[in-house]
């Protein structure tokens, strides 16, 4: 592996055989930044994630899972890390989620959740801070376009796995992007 540390002292590695470029660790500036970026309303409709109402746009993202990883693999506990406002609540209940806890730092998307699916929410960075809360043990665990923005995706993976009953499934979507800061 060769490091990558940027001026303000992020980290990124590149893996010498593959050339995959991810990141081993943000600086202080930008987890905090990460912290205090609410998004909103505004950044999900962008993302056609919600309509005009507000209601969920599920059809791009869960055509984008399936094309990626295939159907939803059955799980009666699911966290899902980084879901913002998550597109992916229905096709999980209708596969045979039974309970579902989300995580995301934007207190917005945390509230529309909670008010949108009746989830239980941790509104917090990812990988959770000591003393922040618990999650369950979960059958699947969901991260999708988010592993790349953790502060230290390593440990990131690391909270995942800890995550996992035996024989559970890591469901992992990252970008393919070239951007050498993302």
């Amino acid at each position: 592996m060769n490091v990558i540390q940027y001026p303000c002292g992020c980290l990124n590695e590149v893996h010498t055989l593959t050339g995959a470029m991810y990141c081993a660790g943000k600086c202080k500036q930008h987890r905090d930044r990460l912290a205090r970026q609410p998004k909103g309303f505004a950044y999900y409709h962008g993302l056609c994630a919600i309509d005009d109402a507000g209601k969920p746009r599920p059809a791009n993202y869960v055509r984008e899972f399936a094309d990626a990883i295939g159907p939803f693999p059955m799980g009666e506990v699911v966290v899902e890390i980084g879901c913002g406002a998550s597109p992916y609540v229905d096709g999980l209940r209708a596969a045979g989620c039974k309970q579902y806890v989300g995580v995301d730092p934007d207190p917005w998307a945390c509230e529309w959740m909670r008010k949108t699916y009746g989830v239980e929410m941790l509104c917090s960075l990812f990988p959770i801070p000591a003393g922040m809360g618990e999650l369950p043990e979960a059958d699947m665990v969901l991260c999708t376009h988010a592993l790349e923005h953790m502060y230290d995706a390593v440990e990131g993976l690391s909270q995942m796995h800890r995550l996992l009953t035996p024989g559970g499934f890591l469901s992992l979507v990252v970008p393919d992007d070239t951007d050498p800061t993302n």
